[in-house]
């Protein structure tokens, strides 16, 4: 489905979304390729990534290490857009945590709407428009979110 813009979701961005619900990766970012009109992947964490990480993994299991394995890699990565030539972004993330009073492990399928406030109008615009066609392709989203700063996106 295009948007009303005419952008089109890349099938290699719908595998990469695949790859984050079947918790394959933790995270990933999407942007607007204007090449192409085509919302391709932008980065995605490859965790483990060294053997430190696979130590962590296997000593526990991705519910009580993601506050520190998962989210400081989340915010850099983040940080990463929020520098001197802001973009906006679709973000994926596959975040998990333990219910405060039943002691459940939950893991939703989030998905931010990543517009920071000094981004260009006309590039908040297209991402505004396009989003539709981003969330009706990537199927199983729990949760939608609206980020322009790193506030937004506190744990």
């Amino acid at each position: 489905m295009a948007s009303m813009t005419g952008i089109e979701v890349a099938d290699s961005a719908v595998a990469t979304y695949d790859q984050v619900k079947t918790a394959k990766l933790d995270f990933a970012f999407f942007h607007i390729d204007t090449t192409t009109n085509e919302v391709v992947t932008d980065s995605k964490n490859t965790f483990p990534s060294t053997d430190e990480d696979v130590k962590e993994m296997k000593s526990s299991d991705k519910w009580d290490s993601f506050k520190t394995r998962v989210w400081p890699k989340f915010e850099a990565a983040v940080q990463q857009f929020a520098g001197k030539t802001p973009e906006p972004r679709y973000i994926i993330l596959d975040f998990c945590f333990i219910h405060s009073k039943e002691g459940r492990k939950i893991s939703k399928i989030v998905y931010i709407n990543w517009s920071p406030d000094n981004c260009r109008v006309k590039q908040k615009m297209v991402q505004a428009a396009t989003a539709n066609a981003v969330i009706s392709k990537f199927q199983g989203i729990h949760i939608k979110l609206q980020a322009t700063c790193l506030g937004d996106l506190d744990y």
